[in-house]
């Protein structure tokens, strides 16, 4: 029997294999292009993923920790890290560090803390110095309280730490040890600091604060003049006052209301001056008509060293 001529007209049958024939062929033609597109949008996400712009953020957040804008740099290290990047660990560890150090230097010590915890939690097998996260953990938690007036729990952290080389750490546990009243041990700290910082005005301050605290009036006002001369606005009006507080205490009455007049003078809103000044005014002056009771002026403070 002679083959069918392909030009003769199709029937039913060959024209119904035709249609499933194309079909299938659009079918696979699909199914090809859903596999290239699954395929294109898996490489975009790879891309996305390994080349993303975490590592130039996390350079300018440097730039500004550098700068010393730590607020400004913590706002970009938490970019940085949010940026989603694959096999980023280790980076990711690096910013949240320097997200920790922002907020100590910021003195958000409970945030630092917890910044440190989340370093170990979330990445318990990445290279970083295990024992020095321990120590800042430990340091930033001590930090918090002692922020909170807790000098007693705190102190045997701050000794520990400059046992162990942190000499910077010295300043808290002489203030500790002030606030204790054991000013043997206050002195032996401040001069772990002053050989490490030097001796700027806060470092007199506090040297004037332990020879109130001890009684040695004239040493204090010496380091206290010290401080005046260095220059140093940030601690300016509490050695003005405290050398107010020395006179008193010598009973230099004249000099210590001089310089109390000149103190509010400079620091009119300061009630504490206030006070102070009306005090001594009763000292050295005579006057028929008593002193304004808005000085309340026998209502001794809790704490009536010189360096609160």
């Amino acid at each position: 029997m002679s083959k069918p001529d392909k030009h003769m007209k199709k029937g039913p049958y060959e024209r119904e294999m035709a249609r499933r024939r194309r079909e299938r062929k659009r079918r696979i033609r699909r199914f090809h292009l859903i596999c290239l597109g699954v395929m294109l949008l898996a490489f975009i996400i790879v891309c996305v993923n390994i080349f993303s712009h975490k590592k130039s953020i996390r350079k300018e957040a440097v730039s500004l920790y550098e700068a010393g804008n730590y607020q400004e740099a913590l706002d970009k290290f938490k970019e940085a890290y949010a940026e989603k990047q694959w096999f980023s660990d280790s980076i990711n560890v690096d910013i949240l560090l320097y997200e920790a150090d922002c907020m100590m230097q910021l003195q958000l010590f409970s945030d630092a803390e917890l910044t440190y915890l989340d370093i170990q939690k979330k990445y318990p097998t990445s290279k970083y110095d295990k024992e020095q996260l321990s120590y800042l953990s430990d340091l930033s938690h001590a930090l918090g309280n002692y922020q909170r007036g807790d000098y007693v729990s705190t102190v045997a952290t701050f000794t520990k730490a400059v046992e162990n080389g942190h000499k910077d750490i010295s300043i808290y546990a002489a203030i500790c040890y002030e606030n204790q009243k054991s000013y043997d041990k206050m002195k032996e700290y401040l001069d772990i600091y002053a050989n490490y910082h030097g001796i700027d005005a806060y470092v007199n301050y506090k040297y004037a604060s332990y020879y109130y605290d001890t009684k040695d009036y004239n040493q204090a006002l010496t380091y206290l003049a010290q401080g005046e001369s260095a220059g140093d606005s940030d601690y300016l009006q509490e050695i003005l006052y405290a050398e107010i507080m020395c006179y008193k205490e010598l009973q230099n009455y004249t000099e210590a209301f001089s310089r109390a007049t000149s103190y509010i003078a400079k620091y009119p809103e300061d009630q504490k001056g206030q006070d102070l000044y009306a005090y001594l005014d009763t000292r050295v002056n005579v006057n028929e008509v008593p002193v304004n009771d808005r000085y309340h002026l026998y209502s001794e403070p809790e704490n009536s060293s010189a360096v609160e």
